[in-house]
């Protein structure tokens, strides 16, 4: 697979979505495989037992606070829990969703279950992950919404204890 990545971020654009809320929409046709926004950081968690229930989690980066405020990361985690995106098994990162820009929205994207609708982007990690950008599966149109399936785990968590992650693998080599 060969990707594109769009330098400056004018390929997307976040704005209200039919799907839920707010979405991101393509400004202009994108290619299959283009890497059109990235996933922002604010938040990087590392869980202690991944596969457990009732997990320990371990702050290893906050944008907003230092890493010795515990209570704080708390809070903040919280405040983030619907734009939090399981990248590794045990780590999750979380972004703020009262920032972004066209070049960092990928945690604006909606799921499309129960629209009828199929995913046509996926996060992957760039760099050993040190970004996470969204690549499209397939050509997407001009004023199209990004849509990104966020896994299974994401709704049974959401149903069954509250915590509300994304979750979803990239196949292939970036």
């Amino acid at each position: 697979m060969s990707l594109k990545l769009q330098p400056g971020g004018n390929l997307v654009r976040v704005a209200p979505s039919k799907v839920h809320g707010l979405g991101v929409f393509a400004v202009q046709d994108i290619r299959k495989h283009t890497c059109c926004t990235a996933y922002p950081i604010d938040l990087l968690v590392l869980h202690e037992g991944a596969s457990e229930p009732g997990l320990r989690s371990l702050v290893a980066f906050s944008r907003q606070h230092r890493n010795s405020e515990a209570e704080a990361h708390k809070r903040l985690k919280k405040q983030l829990s619907d734009y939090g995106l399981d990248i590794a098994p045990g780590v999750a990162v979380y972004a703020d969703p009262s920032t972004h820009s066209p070049g960092l929205c990928g945690h604006m994207i909606n799921d499309p279950r129960g629209t009828g609708a199929e995913a046509n982007c996926v996060e992957c990690p760039i760099g050993g992950g040190a970004l996470i950008g969204i690549l499209t599966l397939r050509d997407v149109r001009e004023g199209e919404e990004l849509l990104m399936d966020y896994g299974e785990r994401y709704w049974q968590e959401r149903s069954q204890t509250g915590v509300k992650t994304k979750s979803r693998d990239c196949a292939g080599d970036v």
